[in-house]
């Protein structure tokens, strides 16, 4: 994978109102009764609350983004979609959430798409990746080579009705996890 590339895309869902809509009918799991602790490391150590795997709860919203990804990786990163496993989820963090600076391995295509219409202090509510921050922006979406270190800069709100969405996509290589 190429080291420090990252590519954003802005407006990149045709409809991010409808992918919100959906989004509240999921349920919200802590890193201690997320569905698949056992059987997936990612789900071991992630801040606030994600969904289950939007595979297992949404196959038609699955379809979609991959249709809409695929391009991207397949042509920046050069891995065919024959050869990816994927691991999709939303993600909540509020204010008093820890995050820490970590990696997602070395085999790994990483995503994030910010999904609130009007997020408090974009910059700061951002992510920094290697040494760029990128500001949080409704219906973006950021692909990067998951090994680059990377931190969610902040978030904001006292409960999980009123703070940072985000769907969170970890593309892996299955040459190097089978």
């Amino acid at each position: 994978m190429t080291q420090n590339k990252f590519i954003i895309k802005d407006d990149f869902l045709d409809d991010p109102h409808m992918i919100l809509a959906r989004v509240g009918s999921f349920h919200f799991f802590s890193k201690h009764t997320h569905p698949s602790l056992s059987i997936d490391p990612t789900t071991s150590g992630f801040p606030g609350l994600r969904t289950d795997h939007l595979h297992n709860i949404d196959s038609a919203l699955f379809g979609y983004l991959l249709y809409k990804i695929a391009p991207l990786y397949k042509h920046e990163f050069e891995l065919d979609h024959v050869n990816a496993n994927y691991i999709f989820s939303f993600s909540k963090v509020k204010k008093d959430t820890h995050t820490w600076e970590h990696n997602d391995g070395e085999h790994c295509i990483a995503g994030i798409l910010y999904l609130n219409p009007e997020p408090i202090d974009p910059i700061m509510s951002g992510t920094r990746i290697a040494e760029s921050n990128i500001e949080n922006k409704f219906n973006r979406f950021v692909m990067y080579d998951g090994s680059q270190t990377h931190q969610q800069n902040g978030a904001w709100g006292d409960d999980w009705d009123d703070c940072r969405l985000t769907m969170n996509m970890f593309i892996y290589d299955k040459e190097f996890i089978e």
